[in-house]
């Protein structure tokens, strides 16, 4: 008795709950529990979608949406579920319970519909540290990036190789605390920028910065439902990366153009 009492008793204590009596503290029954979709537990999600239609309501609000992306290269956040949508979508118990408890079908339909549908990503701003809310990358300029990056990729056949990040690369940190790599060249420690500010300003050979730049871009322009990169960030990288194929190709050329001593016969 007394473990269900706590059971309960954390059910109905949770960090949901907590920002639930936050919120309607200030705007009092914008957060209220689902019972179809959650089985009355209170849910973050179901706080972020109660939020969201109070303020339809009550736009002096002004409720701004936005997400807050993830450090590039780190292993993604996971989405965020009602109770009986984690039950369902959960493989190790969707296909058992569909099988022999069909009534559960109409169940989960009728969660789908009470919360489901419900995107708290959907139509939000991204935020960037340095100049706060940005417009999310659109579908069309997605695929114009990616139709450049091919085109430079069939002009430089080796763009996409950057075999020294795999091994003996020593991360570190410079005089203004942006990142960069130690990275063992021919025998020789150059230094890789990791940031927007360092990329171009350290030591590497630009071929290393193009591909470190080019594998940038094509992390920043893999789809995502909701984009969490904005239009400005990856413009942002697409010109850093135009500059290090400048910088490349003067290389190039001051290799070509520098005499050469040929050796006695």
């Amino acid at each position: 008795m007394e473990a269900n009492r706590e059971s309960y008793r954390l059910l109905n204590r949770n960090c949901a709950d907590f920002a639930k009596q936050v919120i309607n503290f200030y705007y009092p029954k914008a957060i209220h529990r689902s019972i179809i979709a959650d089985l009355g537990v209170m849910t973050p999600k179901q706080a972020a979608k109660s939020l969201s239609h109070f303020s339809k309501h009550h736009p002096e609000m002004q409720l701004t949406t936005f997400i807050i992306p993830q450090v590039p290269g780190l292993k993604r956040s996971k989405p965020v579920h009602g109770v009986i949508e984690s039950l369902v979508l959960a493989k190790k118990y969707v296909t058992p319970v569909l099988l022999f408890h069909p009534f559960v079908v109409g169940t989960v339909e009728a969660a789908y519909w009470a919360g489901w549908r419900f995107n708290p990503g959907k139509g939000a701003l991204i935020f960037n540290p340095s100049s706060g809310l940005e417009t999310p990358l659109t579908s069309a300029q997605r695929r114009s990036y990616l139709n450049s990056i091919s085109t430079l990729k069939r002009a430089s056949a080796d763009t996409d190789s950057v075999p020294y990040w795999r091994r003996d690369a020593e991360p570190q940190l410079d005089a203004t605390g942006q990142p960069f790599l130690h990275v063992q060249v021919e025998g020789s420690i150059v230094q890789l920028g990791l940031s927007r500010g360092n990329a171009l300003r350290l030591s590497a050979p630009p071929e290393l910065v193009q591909g470190l730049l080019l594998t940038r871009l094509e992390q920043e322009l893999k789809p995502s439902k909701p984009s969490r990169v904005s239009g400005q960030q990856v413009e942002n990288d697409w010109k850093l990366l135009e500059r290090a194929v400048e910088a490349r190709q003067a290389a190039l050329t001051a290799e070509r153009e520098r005499p050469h001593s040929n050796p006695a016969p």
